[in-house]
Order: C-alpha cells, then structure tokens, then sequence
C-alpha cells in the first residue's frame, strides 16, 4: 500500500514539475530570481547566501517550489539556508533534468501544503546534497525526500513527516540515494520512514534512526527491483499494521546489517518479505510486541530471508518469531564475521518461535528457539511449527519451550517435514511434547536431546504421522500418559535408532502404542523408566511396539518391562529387559495381545516374568530367549484368563506357571531345545518335544502332559510329586529323585502321578538321594513306587540308566499290572563291615560273615575278580629260574655280560573260595606278556668254578579276564621293573650240564592300570578304571645229581611272596571301592629231569694233556683242550640241545583278595595245592647265542586248568 502511496505522490510531483517548467521559461524573460521568494537555476549557477530564507507563501504547485535547479542548472548555498513552502505540491528544493542543489549545515526546509515535498532530485541524474539539515513536512501524501532517475546524497538529515500516506525518503527507478546519520519520522497512517521501488532504484542507510507513528506506516520499505541497505541503523514502528522492514515483489532487496528493527502494532512484523523480496538481515535485533506481529514473515513464492545472527522476539499473540508462508523461504544461520548464532524468542500465547507452512522452506543452523507462551485454541506455542507442507531443516539448534501446549516442534499435514540434526528440545510446559508429527506429517531427527518436564517425548499421530529418531536422547519427567518417552497413536509410527530414553515420573511409560495402526519401533535403544507404573513399552487399542538389539530397564513399584492389551503387540528381538521394581513383570499381557520375544533376555527381580489380566493371550518365545522370574514366577495367569505360551529353539525359562483360580487356562509348549526350571501349578497343558527339557523346581500338577522330551525332578527339593491328568510320550525320559532303600513304608521318592491314563514309551533315570540300598522283595508292591496310574495304564516305562547304589542294581518293574516300581531281588548275599571304611577295616575281610540279602550289580564282582585275576597276572610273568633264563653257562668261566628277551603266555580258569557271605564267582583269563633283561656273569666268585649272575629286567603285560555267571569282565595291564642274582656251583659248559647246587632271587614291582565293565540288570553298560600296584618277590634253590651220560636229576624249592594294592574310589555310579588288596604266599616243590645232547663241531678236536691252572679259589687242574694247528672247523648251527621235563606242587598258604564296596566286604581265596607239569627246551645255536622255551598244564586248588608257554632269546659276549 505504501508503494500504491509512493506511485500517487511521484505522478503529483511529475504534474507539478511540468507546471513549473513552464512558468519558469517566462519568468526568464521577464526579471532575475528573487531569492525573497523562490531561487531557479535554470541552466546556471545560483549561489545562494547564507543564512537565506526562501517562503514561497501558500503559492501551490511549481511555483511554490523554495529552490529550483532545472537544466544542468546548480544552486549553492553558502550556509545555512531556511526555505518555507505553505501551498498543495510546493516542494522546498528541486533539482530537475541534471539540476544540482546543495544544502549547507544548518538548513532547513518546511512544507505545509498536500502533495508537498521538502526535497525532490528528478530526471536525468539530478541530484540533491544535504548537511545537517532538517525536513519537516504537515501535509498529506507529502515526501520529506523524492528521487526519481537522480541523486540525493543525505548527511545526518532530519527528516519528519506529518500528514497521512506521507513518506520520509522515497527513491524510485534508477535512483541512488545515500544516507549517513540521520532520523526519519513519519507520524501519519499510511505514512512508511523509508520507500525504494522500482529496478534501479537503490538507497543506502548508515546510522540512521526511522521511525513511523500511524496505522500501516512501515518504517522501511523495498519494492519491485528495488536495492535498500541498512547499516547501524534503527527501525520502529508503533501503529498497528505497520511493518518495520518490508521487501515485496521480485527482485527487491533489503540488505540490514547491524540493524534494529521495533514495532509495538497488531500485524506489525519485524520485517515482512513477500511477492518475490529478498532481505539479507547480519545481526539485525527485531523485536515486535503486537498480536499477529512476526519477528520475520516471508510469504509467497521466491519470498526469502536470509538471517545471520541477530535476534528475533516478540511477545504478542499468535506473534511467531519466523514465519514462512505460501512457498516463502527463510535461511538462518550465524553471524558470518563473528559467528554468533541467531535468537528467536516469542512470549505471547500462540506463538510459534518458527512456523513452516504452505510449501515454504525453514533452514536454521545453529540457532536458538525460545517459546514461553501457552498454546490457545487451535494455535500452539510451539518452538517450531511445519503445517500444510511446508518444511524446515535444523542444524545444532536449541529449542526451549516453558509453555502449556508448548511442543519443541510440530510437524502436520501432508507433504509437511522437518528434519534436524544436532542440538537439543527442552520443554517444562504441560502438554508439550518435545517433538510432534501427526496428521501426516513426518520429522526425522538425529543425534538430538530432547527433555521434557511434563509431556511426552517425541509423538507421531495419526496415520501418515511419522517420525523418525538416529542417535540422541530422549528424558522425560512428567507422570502419567504426559511422560511417555515416545508416543504414537491413532495409526502414527514413532521410529527410534541408537536412542537413549527415559522417563522419571509415575506411570510414565518408555515406548506407548496406542490406537489400530499406532508403532512405536526401537532398534539399539536404551529404555529405562524409575517411576512407580512406568512400563518400559506399552502397546494398546491395537498398537504395537518393537524393540530390537536394546534394553529396557524398569525401576518402580509395578512397573513392567512390556506391556500389550486390548488387541496389541509387542515384539522384542535381542533385547534385555529388565525389571526391578516390586510387582513389576517383565512382560503383561491382558485382552487378546501378543507377545514375541526373540533371541532376547527377560527378567524380573520382584514380580513374576510373564503376567496375564484377562482374556486371550500368547507368548511367543524363541530363538534363545531367556526368560527369568526373579520372585520365582514365570507366568502368572489371572481369573478367566487363556494363556498359550510356546518357547520354541533354545528357549530358557525360569519361574513357576501359576493360574490365580481354577478358571484360568495356561497351554505351554516348550520345543527345538527349550528348558524351563520351574513348577506348573495349575497348568492346563505342558508339552515337551523330543529336544526341550523341564527342570521340575516343585511338585506340579498339569492337566495333560506330553513328554517327548526330559522332566527332571530338581535335587535341590526332592521328594516331589508330578501330577497330570493324562501322561503321553514318545520316548519321553523322566529323571526322579529317590532314597534307594528297601522301599515299602520306608519309601521317600520323587513320583509321577497319573489320574487319568498313560499312553507311549517313558524313560526314568533315578537319582539316589543318600540311599544305601537294599533287597526290597519282588513282589506286587513289594519296592519303592514312582509312577502311580489311575486310569488306563498303557503306557511303558524303562529305566534309563542303571540305577544303582552301594552293591545294589535296582530295576524298574511294572509289579502289579499297574503301577510302576524300583526293585532289587535276592540272588547274593552279603555282609557289611564292622568297622570304619578306610580307618580300621581289615585288610583281611571277615570270614563267616553273617547273612544279607540283595543282587550286587555285577560291576562289583568284576572289581572283586580283578584283584584275583592280577594275583595270577603278576606271578605269571615271575617264573621260575629255568623258565626265566633257560641256563646260564660257565663258558670256560670266562666274565661276561648277557642280555635277553621272553614272552609268557597262558590261559586258564578259575574258581576261588569266597571269604565273605557274598557268593563268589570263578572266572577265565588270558595274559601275555613280554620282558627284557641284562645280566653280568662272573666266575669264581665264592668257590673255584662256581659263577655268579646279577641283572635287570623290564616287563610288560597284558591280561583280559571275564567273570562266570556275571556280565563283569576286565583288564590288567602292567609295566614293572625287577631284579635278579643267581648263584650256580657247577654251571653247564659245552661238554656237561650244570650240577651241584644254584640259588636264584628275584624282586620286581609292577604297576597296574584295571579296566572292569559289566552290564546292570536292567542292561545298561557299567565301565570303570582305576590303578594299583604290586610288589613280588621270590627265592629258589635246586641241586642237580649228575645221573651220566648227560642226565642230571634236579630237586628244585621255591618260595613266592607278592601284595598287591588297589586304589580306593567312588565310581560313576555311586559305588564307593576301598580296601583293595590281595596277597598271596607260594610255596612251591619240584624235580626236573634234564638231557643235554652235545653235537661239537664236525672234525674231531685233539684234546692234548691237561695242564694246572690254578683256580681264584684253590688250585684245580681244568682241562684246556687246544685245536690241531691249521686244522680247518666246520661249526654245527646248534652246539647244544638240553630237553626238560618237570613236575611241581604249589601250595597258596595266603591267596586271600577282597575289597569293601559301599560298606559291603567281598573277597575270594585263592589258596590250595595246585600242581604243575611241564616240559622244556634249550638250544645253544651259537657261542654266543642260545634259545630256550617251556609248556606247563597247571590244575588243582583255586585252577580249574591253565596251560602255560613262554620263550626266550639269550646273546652273551
């Protein structure tokens, strides 16, 4: 409208020009200028004195023009010069066509008439130059300063206008007009301080004060193609409707550094840019006070603002401090030289720090939004405001908000965004959310900070109404609904990456879907609620809520982790939830909800995991999730509630399931290797597959139970009872606890009762729980009952693994046709110890026990006959001397050094005497063995011709034994160490066998590794290992009578002592083993008859006479047989062959064995006459070398029969 003034006013003043114009001509014939009433320069140079007052009266028009320089003409003045004009379009100063005027210092115009202008530069590049000089014009549409197409260069100008729709300083087309210092006052309607128009038009403030005083009168106005800078300048406005800067239509420009701008009116914007203007604004201050008055307004298409630095506040009624509209476009940033950000505040109520609207654009960097009004009606007071799609754009800006109804920003309608980065939303208002997008509207934030005193977070609503949140913060401290951290409904989607967020205040919940259509998504969240009530999601109406790869932690009383109801869902996927809050569950449902819970951590530390209120519900558990109820409840079904729980794939469940009344349905599953420790109490139906697992904390009563899978019966509490209606399974396996004893009245067990009928195949693995053992009996309800049927009872039930304690194998029976028992029979009979297990029992078991009862399990007498079996083992590989070493030979006495090498093999069957109550049992063996000696021989030790033998030896053996009439078997491997001395009278040489008298020691030490299996009664494979060690020792003595012709009879005596040890041990199956120890005492008488056969070589060898040669132990003549010389010798490949037999009796004076298993003494004897026959072989088929072997049957005594062979490698040098 100023712009429509400007225009009237310009075409007033080309009228009146015209008219002056013309007079002037005339009067330039007629006189010379008057300077008591108007100086021209018409084409001249007219100086004008100082101190000259030029009154033109109330002459109108032209004529009433003070000073007027027309045609190149120049008016100077002076000095201070004083011009008056009173009449309609009098003008105090014009220069026209190329005209120059030039006020000095001190000047001053005054206009009185409409239409009146103080100074005019017009056409033709006039121009006008002002020193301190005053304007002050009273009439209507008048102009303190005009220029068209000129100049008007202005130094600290005083400018006021008075009357109505009266400009202070208007430039238009291709003008310039420069101002230093200065005021501008307008103090009439419609009256603007400052107006350029038009393209060319271009005016420059520095320092200049405008100011306006009527209703619509802006204080500076660019229009249509004009330029206006402003510098260190002020601007005010104080009427309604009257804008401090205003940019309008394309191409106008309004550049206002370092600029105030004040207006106080209704609809007074601080600066109004719209049809195309363009303002630059560098640290401008605008402050506005009226309703509706806006800090900044662009509005329109190519409408733009560009702020840098500065601040921007208002405090009127719905007065925004940023307004875009209808495609305007505002840019806000920082001050490019100083690099201070811009302030926006707004105070009034309704008023929006920024409003986006209309396909307009809002950029802001590092600004800060103030808001500290209340919201009204439909209008809010909003930090940032993006409606009817338009959008804004924040960079590391701060918005702080202190009203009610004062959201950090709103987003709405379609096509409306907003996207911000960095920086923080702070708001203590109530109902004010800290980011809001609904009705379509969409935000995405990232990284920002979001606190809230009594509202919401961030809010999507509606459908369309998204929002979306990457990194950042969102903390919130109201209570109820108001301090939800993020909030959507009415089909809104609230979506959240790597966001931290946490509520404070009472039933304020984390995440809250409310409504059909309504998500609340979080992905790498941290979710944490301290409030009483504050769950940490909450799904309603049909909402959902998802959580992935985050933790939810809730801390108040009743606060739960989750929560769905009313037709919702929440689904949880590698999460930790946890809730530590008193009542509080980790997740509730109520009102056919959902829940599913995927690879994720559940857990509670007052109040049951899982929690239902009513209605239809399921529990969709999987993929690893664990599920923990810390006051010891999994799920807790409310009154009338149906619950399905499924835990599918590696599910881990940990609480009882717990129905509130009897109405109340729980149907649990567990599958794909799931576990759950707890107990059912009331559950309807429990099924476990074939991989899952039930660790039964409790006695438990379910309805239908089908057990594919494992139910164990917890230790920690034994002695349950599990009850079902129905019981069906497919190789399903139960693990029970149970005290083995003789069962009856004495019976304390772990049960499974079964009301109704069983179907299928069931394994029970039993657990004894300080049972000793003993016989129950066989009979029908003879033994410990653990499944009890009521119904139909079809199905079968086996153990699972022997069940055994002490000596005792139970085995599981279905006694009466019905019901299922533990029972052991009475094959054995046994006796315990009197006296204290490893302190003072006998190493000697009693002999005449008295009598017991109950079936050993057969693994104990393969650990009995083992100790007998290595008896035979390690005296099989000492032997006697002959068997040993085949001969040691006297060799023309000469010392030497031998070493050799024999395997020993034999097999045999025995039956030894038990020494205990218990009946013993024969067994069949086999040992094979191998050993290694070296020896020195030395010859004339003690007698002349006597030869003394000392070696070592090493051996190895190996025996496998299998016990009759039990399934034990086992075996005995050794490795020893041993020593020997022999001492021979007359060894055998190469022309005689040895007679007279030998002695031969020996000593070794073997140590044992056993290895015994049996199988239970129940056929289960039973298999132990453990070590011991032996030590065995022997004397013998023999004297052989030469017969002649190489015969030699032997008496041989022999005295054998070995013991051996076992260690003590508790083996897999709860069967303590001590006192393992076997000795045996042998005594031994025999003859052997021998025939050495010489074969020389094959030329008959002189034998010259003998000569004396003195013995080391007397003198003795020797024969030395000497060879013809050069005879040539052919050798024999055997030189000597010496062919045995044998017989012995063997007396066992010890041959006891025994050991104490579980408290019960078994032992064997071996004692008795056994005897031994044989025969044997020595070959000497070198100087050097010599081969030897013996085969020997034994029988009698504890041997039933056992062959025996053995042979042997001997070299000497």
């Amino acid at each position: 409208m100023s712009a429509n003034n400007g225009l009237a006013q310009r075409n007033t003043v080309r009228s009146s020009i015209k008219r002056l114009w013309l007079s002037t001509a005339v009067l330039s014939l007629l006189s010379s200028p008057s300077f008591a009433q108007q100086v021209i320069a018409n084409g001249t140079v007219v100086d004008v004195p100082s101190d000259t007052t030029i009154d033109t009266g109330l002459i109108n028009g032209d004529a009433g023009i003070g000073l007027y320089a027309i045609w190149n003409g120049e008016i100077k003045t002076h000095g201070p010069v004083t011009v008056v004009t009173g009449g309609e379009a009098a003008v105090g100063a014009q220069a026209y066509f190329g005209g120059v005027i030039n006020l000095q210092a001190g000047s001053s115009i005054a206009t009185a008439g409409n239409y009146a202008a103080g100074i005019v530069a017009a056409l033709r590049d006039s121009s006008v130059t002002a020193v301190d000089t005053s304007i002050h014009t009273k009439g209507d549409y008048a102009q303190g300063v005009y220029v068209q197409e000129g100049k008007a260069d202005l130094t600290n100008v005083s400018i006021v206008t008075e009357g109505t729709a009266s400009v202070g300083v208007s430039a238009e087309t291709s003008s310039t007009v420069t101002m230093t210092g200065g005021t501008v006052t307008t103090h009439g309607d419609t009256s603007s301080g400052i107006l350029v128009s038009n393209a060319g038009a271009i005016l420059n403030a520095d320092g200049v004060v405008v100011s306006t005083n009527g209703d619509r009168s802006h204080g500076v106005v660019a229009s249509q193609g004009a330029i206006l800078t402003l510098t260190n300048s002020s601007v005010s406005t104080s009427r309604d409707n009257s804008m401090g800067v205003i940019a309008s239509n394309e191409n106008a420009f309004a550049n206002l550094i370092d600029t105030e701008v004040t207006t106080t009116g209704d609809g007074s914007h601080g600066i109004d840019i719209y049809s195309g203007g363009t303002v630059n604004a560098t640290n401008v201050d605008v402050t506005t006070a009226g309703d509706w008055a806006y800090g900044l307004s662009a509005d329109g298409d190519k409408a733009q603002g560009n702020i840098y630095g500065g601040s921007y506040s208002t405090g009127g009624f719905r007065a925004d401090g940023i307004n875009a509209a209808n495609g305007g476009e505002i840019n806000i940033g920082r001050d490019l030289r100083t690099g201070e950000a811009t302030l926006i505040r707004t105070t009034g109520d309704g008023a929006a720090g920024v409003r986006s609207s209309a396909g307009s654009v809002v950029n802001l960097d590092g600004a800060t939004i103030i808001t500290e009004g209340n919201g009204t009606g439909n209008s809010w007071a909003v930090g940032v405001i993006v409606a009817n799609g338009g959008t804004a754009k924040l960079n590391n800006t701060n918005i702080v908000t202190s009203g009610e109804r004062g959201a950090g920003f709103n987003v709405t309608d379609t096509g409306s965004h907003l996207e911000m980065s960095g920086g923080s939303i702070t708001t203590s208002g109530v109902n004010a959310g800290g980011a809001v997008a609904y009705n379509s509207g969409t935000a995405n934030l990232n990284n920002v900070v979001i606190t809230t005193a009594n509202s919401r977070g961030v809010v999507a609503g509606d459908i369309g109404g998204i929002l979306t949140m990457n990194g950042g913060s969102v903390t919130t401290k109201g209570d109820d609904l108001n301090g939800s951290a993020a909030y959507a409904v009415r089909g809104g989607l609230v979506d959240l990456t790597n966001v931290e967020l946490r509520t404070e205040g009472a039933d304020a919940r984390g995440l809250h879907a409310f409504g059909a259509g309504s998500t609340v998504s979080a992905k790498g969240s941290r979710v944490t609620t301290t409030g009483a009530g504050a769950h940490g999601a909450f799904a309603s109406g049909g909402g959902a809520v998802t959580v992935a790869n985050s933790s939810v932690q809730t801390e108040g009383i009743g606060a739960h982790g989750l929560v769905a109801q009313n037709g919702s869902t929440v689904q949880v996927t590698n999460t930790i939830a946890r809730v530590s809050g008193v009542n509080g569950a980790g997740i509730a449902l109520a009102s056919d909800s959902m829940a599913v819970v995927d690879g994720s951590l559940i857990a509670t530390a007052n109040g049951p995991a899982l929690k239902t209120s009513g209605g239809s519900v399921g529990f969709e558990l999987k993929n690893g999730t664990q599920v923990v109820g810390g006051n010891g409840t999994l799920l807790q079904a409310a009154a009338g509630s149906t619950t399905m729980l499924a835990a599918d794939g590696n599910v881990v469940l940990s609480g009882d399931m717990v129905v509130e009344s009897n109405d109340a349905v729980i149907d649990a599953s567990l599958s794909n290797s799931s576990i759950w420790t707890g107990a059912g109490k009331g559950v309807t139906s429990v099924a476990v597959d074939s991989t899952s697992y039930w660790l039964m904390s409790g006695s438990s009563d379910v309805g239908a139970l089908t057990n594919d899978g494992t139910i164990e019966f917890d230790s920690a509490t034994p002695y349950k009872a599990l009850t079902v209606g129905s019981l069906t399974m497919d190789n399903g396996s139960f693990v029970l606890n149970t005290k083995l004893n003789e069962g009856g009245a004495a019976s304390e067990t772990d049960k499974i009762v079964v009301t109704g009928d069983t179907t299928g195949l069931g394994v029970v693995n039993v657990r004894n729980n300080g049972g000793i053992g003993a016989f129950t009996g066989t009979g029908a309800t003879d033994g410990i009952q653990i499944v009890e049927v009521g119904g139909q009872s079809d199905a079968e039930f086996k153990l699972g693994s022997a069940a055994i304690v002490g000596i005792y194998d139970y085995q599981l029976r279905k006694a009466d046709g019905q019901n299922w028992y533990l029972q052991t029979d009475g094959k054995d009979v046994i006796e315990p110890p009197v006296c204290t297990p490893d302190v003072d029992c006998p190493v000697e078991p009693p002999v005449n026990p008295g009598p017991g009862t109950g079936h050993v399990v057969d693994i104990v007498p393969g650990y009995n006959i083992a100790l007998a079996a290595a008896q035979n083992h390690v005296l099989t590989t000492l032997d006697t001397f002959h068997e040993r070493l085949g001969e040691l030979r006297a060799e023309d006495l000469r010392d030497g050094y031998n070493v050799w090498m024999r395997g020993i093999g034999k097999t045999g069957s025995y039956s030894p005497k038990s020494i205990t109550g218990y009946n013993g049992h024969g067994f069949d063996m086999t040992t094979a063995g191998v050993q290694i000696g070296v020896d020195y021989s030395k010859g004339d030790v003690f007698i002349a011709g006597d030869k003394l033998t000392v070696g070592i030896f090493g051996e190895y053996a190996n025996s496998s034994f299998d016990v009759r009439g039990r399934t034990a078997d086992g075996s005995i491997s050794s490795k020893g160490l041993g020593g020997y001395v022999t001492w021979q009278q007359v060894a055998p040489s190469d022309y005689k066998p040895g007679t007279g008298a030998y002695v031969d020691a020996v000593i070794k030490h073997d140590w044992i590794d056993f290895g015994v299996s049996a199988k239970s009664v129940s056929g289960f494979a039973l298999q132990n290992s453990y070590k011991g060690r032996a030590t065995t020792a022997s004397i013998e003595a023999g004297y052989g009578f030469d017969l002649g012709n190489n015969v030699v009879l032997q008496p041989q005596a022999q005295l054998i002592y070995s013991k051996i040890k076992a260690d003590s041990f508790t083996d897999t199956y709860g069967i303590h083993v001590y006192d393992q120890s076997a000795k045996s005492l042998i005594g031994r008488v025999g003859v052997r008859l021998e025939k050495t056969i010489y074969f020389g070589d094959e030329e008959e060898v002189s034998k010259p006479a003998s000569s004396a040669i003195k013995g080391r132990k007397g003198s003795v003549t020797k024969k030395v047989p000497a060879v013809l010389p050069d005879a040539p010798q052919k050798k024999k490949f055997v030189k000597s062959v010496t062919t045995y037999a044998d017989a012995n009796v063997k007396r066992e004076f010890k041959g006891k064995n025994g050991l104490v298993a579980s408290g019960a003494s078994i032992g064997n004897d071996m004692s008795g006459t056994a005897y031994d026959v044989g025969v044997g072989v020595v070959a000497r088929v070198s100087e050097n070398v010599s081969l030897y072997a013996r085969g020997a049957v034994e029988f009698g005594g504890s041997t039933n029969v056992a062959g025996k062979a053995s042979g042997g490698l001997k070299i000497s040098w």
